[in-house]
């Protein structure tokens, strides 16, 4: 030992067991104060979803899609043959916009089936001119997976409010092109000419309604995430 050093007075046990303690204590809290931050910002599909189902005017369907009637209208419900022209407004369960028929320039035409299930689902049981609310549980959205954008997380609970605006058969969507593919030459394979044009070949397109645009069902990449 150097002549030069100081020596230092043993730590009595019950200090050192008041810090262990009191560092363990701090861990626990911040681990129980993290857990309960997540659970109070993104609250888990399944507690929602029971919550939920609870509130006046809430009805569950078979599938477990939940709904609410806001308005009912006193036109045709739409079929999984047919497509149609909504507005609507989609959320996660905190209330984070990731879609709406306003980012897409109005209303959107989209066939039934084209969407997630249980947005599919609920459109079948609107009128035309009804506005509904479909909370639609991760099974019958997104899943597991997410929508692997970024915006939509996996086993998201989707909040959605839906006016059907308008109903026609799927025939009246506008068909749309696509190019065959090119032939050993590098140029595009041109279909073979007949000496008449066919009843179908000259009968012109047909153009969805004015003011309305086709939607796939998927939300927008650029979708913004309050």
């Amino acid at each position: 030992m150097s002549v030069t050093a100081v020596p230092l007075p043993p730590i009595e046990r019950r200090v050192t067991g008041g810090l262990w303690f009191g560092l363990a204590l701090l861990a626990l809290l911040g681990i129980g104060f993290a857990v309960f931050s997540t659970s109070r910002i993104v609250p888990s599909a399944a507690a929602f979803l029971a919550r939920n189902a609870k509130k006046p005017g809430v009805v569950v369907t078979e599938t477990g899609l939940q709904y609410q009637v806001l308005h009912t209208g006193t036109g045709p419900r739409p079929t999984t043959h047919d497509i149609v022209a909504i507005n609507y407004t989609g959320r996660l369960a905190d209330g984070t916009l990731f879609d709406a028929s306003a980012l897409q320039g109005g209303p959107v035409q989209m066939p039934v089936t084209g969407a997630i299930k249980g947005f599919s689902e609920g459109l079948t049981l609107m009128p035309v001119g009804s506005r509904y609310r479909f909370w639609i549980p991760p099974e019958l959205g997104y899943g597991a997976a997410g929508a692997g954008n970024g915006v939509i997380p996996p086993n998201a609970a989707l909040d959605f409010e839906v006016e059907l605006l308008a109903v026609a058969p799927q025939s009246a969507m506008a068909p749309q092109h696509i190019a065959p593919p090119p032939n050993d030459s590098g140029a595009e394979a041109m279909p073979p000419q007949t000496s008449e044009p066919s009843a179908e070949a000259s009968a012109p397109p047909a153009e969805p309604p004015s003011g309305v645009t086709v939607h796939t069902g998927e939300p927008p990449a650029g979708a913004p995430a309050q």
